[in-house]
Order: structure tokens, then C-alpha cells, then sequence
């Protein structure tokens, strides 16, 4: 099955696959499928064979004779240096062709990481038998005496006329493998820029041949092919970072309004929170608006807010720079290139001019040091932004909101430069939305204001809900509304998902947890089979029964005598009347003593020995 190689100490070479073999017992278990009791006999055979790892075999020398157990050699070209200069074209490519040499090559090793190509001479039909045949010969003439000198110039006129020959074959070989490299070479650039083209389209096929209908509900490839940069925009959507200090600065007041403005919401009345929770426009929701359960989770649609109002600044930092003929000094030219995209921001209404005080306002800030005037007026103008970018109606162009549009440029995965898929965008959608009413709440009802406000504030609150806030209202809100239903709709039906971890079968009868299925059968015998454990451990190790003891002579009680009030909330009530419980104590008592001593003790022990174990 395994052959040594005579003069490579350390390589066993398995003839049925033709390779060598650096770990023997797992090559026999896996190639093989070879019994342990046979494996065992092979190593014992080759226990005294040392196998060397792949990367310490020894390389034969250049032009050997071929490794007959490795199977036939392969074809392969070996490269020749060149320093030939030429300033033609047309002779460099002729010359270029001439740069390769094909050869025969042989390997140890079949895995890719392990291939160490060598080089063997190649050999004619016969060759191998007239060497085989060749010291039997050499032998006979030892023995007869050396050829006469008619017969020797023979043989040497014979082996003449071979090696021409043998010359002649290679050289016709040599320029049909020069011919065949030259067409290779002249259209290998041709075939490799329509391999890029059809790459390209077969991406932009797969991108439109979305099968949940997510992005053509999102509609974001159609608004995305202003943007000739992905990269770009997914650069100015991102967090502020260290050389930003103004944005910096602005998003740290705006995670400070996210967060008053739900220590807001305690203040106001908890049908006020029903319907700031709703979605609908007549009917409140079952719960109220409140803080997020996880901190974390909220932190995060804070800064996820900050980044929009970031993103707001950069393009206006940006315009401004262009209308004074000034270069970024942050930036570079990335900070150059955002003009692009601040020409395309759909700017409404008074968004604008909110934003840009707030920039001279954190420009100034920063400049001149953060008092509280000018914390407070920053908290100011980062609400009145806010509250521009949400109280807007698209009606049948939801990207000429900002706010939209920012969902767009959100949904860019900055790493791979491909659009988020459902479940991969709808816990940042469900975040904008929670800022979204918390922050409208802040805006029509100020929390600091709160003592003042009575039913007008309040109706006013529920009619400004209803025209922004609310599924069905044409306002940036309602997008976000329709978008998260249908993101969750997508994700709660994809198993790879975290909301679509967990799924029943078409016949539900089966039940997948992240992949793993549950049968419906074992599942109803989960609860008995605990219960069942749960009586075997009180009767054999507690009360020190018999594991064959019989069932009716242990104490049971039917579920009649039972006496289960949801009322009581007291501790040491039991279900069981006095009478029954004195019952129950009398016959464990009589129980316990009836066992003889010797036992409990030594099942205490047994007990005990199996807790130290644990």
C-alpha cells in the first residue's frame, strides 16, 4: 500500500493515490476508510519511518529520473531570466514569448499549501525498459569482453543520429509551446476585461433580483445613482471623529437632549404616552412611550440621531467652503469632494438655515470655550433642527426629505459598499424611530415647560401626531413607519436572522431554534419526564426508598384535595389543608424510622461522595 523512496529517508509515498502522506493513521481513517485494527497492522509496519513535515522533504535535483510511485509528471513551464533590451514593440512581444520553458514536474504533496513543484527530464517510450535492460547489458559485456571496434562505431553513429533526432522533436515541441504562450498572451488582456464586465453585470443582477422586495420597496438604488461615490457618502454619514472637534461637541448636547427628552416623558400623562406610541391615527397603542429597556440600545439611537445632525453640519461646513473659495483644512480632499454631495441635499423649508446657525454656533463654541450660554444655545438650535427634519410632508417624493435621504445613505454598508438588507437595517430604523417621537415629544411639549401646559398644549401635541407621526401622514415619519413594518415582516421570516431565529415548520410540528429542530412530541414530554425525575430523586435519595419499590406504597395526593388561591401572596401558605399536612408529616416521620440505620448511613455517604464529585 505505502512505498519508501530509495535515497528519502522520512517520505512515504501511498501507491493507490499517488502522493505522499505526512500523518499515516489519518490518511488510512480518512482516504481509506480503513478499520483500526488494520490501521494498527500498517503502523506497525512503518513504525520505524520517521515522516518528515511537507515543508522539510528535500526537493530531488533538477532533471532526475521520475518518481514512478508519484504517478505521471505534469506539465509546466519553467521561467528563464531575460535582460534583453529593445525599445520595438513588436519584437519585445516576440521576445516576451520566449520567456518560458516548458518542462515535466512532479510533487510530493496534492494539497495546494503543501505543492513544492520539481523538475524531471522527460522520457522517450522504451527509455525506461533500455534502462532497466542497461546494467544486465554492461554486465555481458564484462562477462564476453568488450564489443569489437566495427560494432562500437555502429552504436555510436546509431547514438548520433538519436540524439538528433531527440533534438529536432524537442525544438518543433519548444515552438508549438512558444506559439500556443504568444496567442495566450495576446488575448489574455481581452478576456480579462470582459471577465470584469461580466462580473459587473452579474453583480448588478443579483442586486436587482432582490427576492424579499426589500430594496425595491427602499427605492434606494434608484436615488443612489445621483451618487457616483458610495465610499463618499458613507464617509460623510459616519460618527464624528477626533479632528472634528465641533461636531464632536454638537453630537454630545444632542445625546443629552435624547436623554432629557425621555426623562421628559415621565412627566406627562400616560394616555399622552399611549398615543406617542402609536402608529395608528384613531387608536392608541396598548403600551406606553418610554424609556428603552436595554441603556445600551438607547445610547445607540442617540449617537445613531447625532450622526444625521452631523451629517446635516458637514454639508453645510462644506458649502460654505466653496462660497469662500477656501480648501478643507480637515479633510483634504475628501472634505473638497462632500461639495458634490451637499449640491444634492434635499434641503426644506427652514432645515437649512437651522442648520447652518447651528454650525457658527459650534464653530464659535469651540472657539471660544463651552459656557453654559452657549451649551444652551446649542441645545437650542440642535432641537430646532431636529424638529425641521421631522415635521415635513413628501407626499410622492419621500427622498426630498433629508431625513429619507439619510436612511438611504445609512443603508451603505461602509465595509463591503453594498446596501443592508432587512435585517441587517431594521434595528437602526427602529432607533431613528423611537428619536423621532421622543424628541417630537420634546419639541411640542418642552419638558421644562411642563408646569405651564394644560388641554391646549395637549391637543395641539395630537394634532401635530397626527399630521407627522403617524403611518398613512405623507411625512418622513410615515416612510420610516411603512419601511420598519416591512423590515420586520422580512426579518421574523429569515432564519439567518436574530428575529428569525426561531420558526416552526410548514406542518408545525417542528420547532427550529437558530437551525436546530425541536419535535413537537419530545417537547409535550420535557415537563413529564422532569417531573418524573424530579419523584425518582425525592424517593430513592431522599427518602431512601427502593428502586424497586412498588408505586402504591408511597404517599400521593389527588389534585381534589388541592386548595390553589391566585390571592394569596404570603410565604409559608401551602395548597394543602392543616389536616393533611399533619397527615403528611406523620407518615414521613414513620417513613425515615422504619429504615434501618446501617442504611441511611451509608447512602448518606454515597451522597455525599457523589456532591464532592459535582
Amino acid at each position: 500500500m505505502f512505498a519508501r523512496l530509495p535515497g528519502l529517508d522520512g517520505v512515504l509515498v501511498c501507491r493507490h493515490h499517488g502522493h505522499a502522506v505526512y500523518g499515516l493513521d489519518e490518511h488510512m481513517k480518512r482516504h481509506h476508510n480503513m478499520p483500526a485494527a488494520e490501521r494498527r497492522a500498517q503502523l506497525a509496519l512503518y513504525k520505524d519511518a520517521a515522516l518528515l513535515p511537507p515543508a522539510e522533504v528535500p526537493l530531488p535535483e533538477p532533471y532526475g529520473r521520475p518518481i514512478d510511485e508519484l504517478g505521471p509528471a505534469q506539465d509546466g513551464f519553467a521561467v528563464k531570466l531575460s535582460r534583453w533590451p529593445s525599445a520595438s514593440t513588436v519584437s519585445h512581444q516576440d521576445h516576451a514569448a520566449q520567456l518560458w520553458k516548458p518542462v515535466k514536474v512532479q510533487t510530493f504533496f496534492r494539497e495546494r499549501r503543501h505543492v513544492r513543484y520539481f523538475i524531471v527530464r522527460e522520457l522517450e517510450e522504451g527509455q525506461g525498459r533500455e534502462t532497466e535492460q542497461g546494467p544486465e547489458k554492461e554486465q555481458e559485456r564484462e562477462d564476453g569482453g568488450p564489443p569489437p571496434p566495427q560494432e562500437q562505431q555502429e552504436q555510436q553513429e546509431q547514438q548520433e543520429q538519436q540524439e538528433q533526432q531527440e533534438q529536432q522533436e524537442q525544438e518543433k515541441q519548444k515552438d508549438g509551446y512558444w506559439q500556443r504562450l504568444s496567442r495566450l498572451s495576446y488575448g489574455w488582456e481581452d478576456l480579462k476585461r470582459e471577465d470584469g464586465e461580466a462580473v459587473e453585470r452579474m453583480a448588478e443582477e443579483a442586486l436587482a433580483k432582490d427576492r424579499t422586495g426589500w430594496f425595491k420597496r427602499t427605492r434606494w438604488v434608484e436615488h443612489l445613482q445621483a451618487y457616483l461615490d458610495w465610499k463618499l457618502l458613507s464617509y460623510a454619514v459616519r460618527p464624528p471623529s477626533n479632528d472634528e472637534p465641533e461636531l464632536k461637541q454638537v453630537a454630545l448636547v444632542a445625546e443629552e437632549l435624547v436623554e432629557q427628552a425621555v426623562r421628559g416623558l415621565s412627566t406627562l400623562s400616560m394616555e399622552t404616552l399611549h398615543w406617542l406610541r402609536s402608529a395608528q391615527v384613531t387608536e392608541p397603542n396598548a403600551r406606553p412611550l418610554g424609556r428603552m429597556q436595554n441603556r445600551g440600545s438607547q445610547q445607540r439611537a442617540a449617537r445613531l440621531w447625532a450622526r444625521l445632525l452631523c451629517y446635516c453640519l458637514r454639508l453645510v461646513a462644506a458649502e460654505e467652503e466653496e462660497e469662500g473659495g477656501e480648501e478643507g483644512q480637515r479633510g483634504g480632499r475628501k472634505t473638497t469632494s462632500l461639495r458634490s454631495i451637499a449640491r444634492l441635499f434635499p434641503w426644506h423649508g427652514r432645515q437649512k438655515l437651522a442648520a447652518t446657525r447651528l454650525w457658527k454656533l459650534a464653530s464659535r463654541a469651540h472657539g471660544g470655550g463651552s459656557s453654559d450660554d452657549a451649551i444652551s444655545d446649542l441645545r437650542k438650535y440642535v432641537l430646532r433642527l431636529s424638529e425641521t427634519l421631522i415635521c415635513q410632508e413628501v407626499y410622492h417624493q419621500p427622498f426630498q426629505s433629508g431625513l429619507v435621504h439619510f436612511l438611504a445613505a445609512l443603508g451603505i454598508n461602509p465595509d463591503t459598499l453594498r446596501l443592508r438588507t432587512a435585517p441587517q437595517f431594521s434595528s437602526l430604523l427602529g432607533s431613528l424611530v423611537y428619536c423621532v417621537r421622543v424628541l417630537a415629544a420634546e419639541a411640542f411639549l418642552p419638558s421644562r415647560q411642563r408646569g405651564e401646559q394644560g388641554a391646549a398644549e395637549t391637543r395641539a401635541l395630537l394634532q401635530k401626531r397626527s399630521r407627522y407621526l403617524v403611518n398613512g401622514s405623507h411625512s418622513p415619519m410615515s416612510v420610516m413607519l411603512s419601511l420598519l413594518s416591512y423590515a420586520k415582516f422580512i426579518s421574523l421570516r429569515t432564519p439567518g436572522s436574530v428575529a428569525g431565529s426561531m420558526w416552526w415548520s410548514t406542518n408545525q410540528q417542528t420547532f427550529f431554534i437558530k437551525g436546530r429542530p425541536v419535535e413537537l412530541e419530545r417537547f409535550r414530554t420535557m415537563a413529564q419526564g422532569v417531573v418524573a425525575e424530579a419523584e425518582r430523586v425525592l424517593w430513592e435519595q431522599l427518602l431512601w426508598g427502593g428502586k424497586g419499590e412498588r408505586g402504591d406504597s408511597r404517599l400521593s395526593v389527588k389534585l381534589v384535595g388541592i386548595e390553589d388561591d391566585v390571592t394569596i401572596v404570603r410565604r409559608g401558605v401551602s395548597f394543602l389543608s392543616p389536616a393533611r399536612l399533619r397527615t403528611g408529616e406523620r407518615w414521613t416521620l414513620e417513613r425515615l424510622a422504619s429504615v434501618p440505620a446501617p442504611v441511611r448511613e451509608a447512602r448518606r455517604r454515597r451522597r455525599r461522595g457523589a456532591t464532592g464529585r459535582r
